[in-house]
């Protein structure tokens, strides 16, 4: 939280509401009053960032924080920022939604072989990342920015 705060990311007001999400998605552990990342919070951050590099940067989300207290402030039209930011993400999106269907995709075709030659079987099913929410939401945006 110190480097959030020493980032200009964030607010105190919202630090124990991302905690709280972090613990009970399983992406970290707390042992002793510290965090540590869990194997699916390493991997799910790996991906994360590898598809939405420029979100991840602390510039970039700094920047995205002083641009939200000028359109409050009535500084920054919310149309001209949702719209900047919205052309940008969209490709993130778009990455990501390739990149992270062919992780799940291989790694549920590990995890089918690892169950596989443990129970002896011919197969083993899994679900399947859906990203048609995200889409119709995106659509929606775009057809008002």
């Amino acid at each position: 939280m110190k480097e959030l705060e020493e980032d200009g990311i964030g607010r105190p007001s919202t630090y124990a509401s991302i905690i709280s999400t972090l613990v009970e998605r399983e992406y970290v552990t707390k042992d002793q009053g510290r965090f540590s990342p869990t194997m699916l919070g390493e991997r799910v951050s790996v991906l994360l960032v590898k598809s939405f590099e420029d979100i991840f940067d602390v510039t970039f989300t700094a920047r995205l924080e002083e641009e939200l207290d000028e359109i409050e402030e009535g500084k920054l039209p919310w149309r001209e920022a949702v719209k900047e930011f919205w052309e940008k993400f969209v490709i993130d999106l778009d990455k990501a939604d390739d990149e992270m269907l062919s992780y799940k995709a291989a790694s549920l075709r590990a995890k089918s072989a690892k169950s596989a030659a443990r129970a002896n079987c011919s197969s083993a099913s899994a679900g399947t990342v859906s990203f048609s929410a995200v889409r119709a939401i995106r659509n929606a945006i775009s057809s008002r920015i």
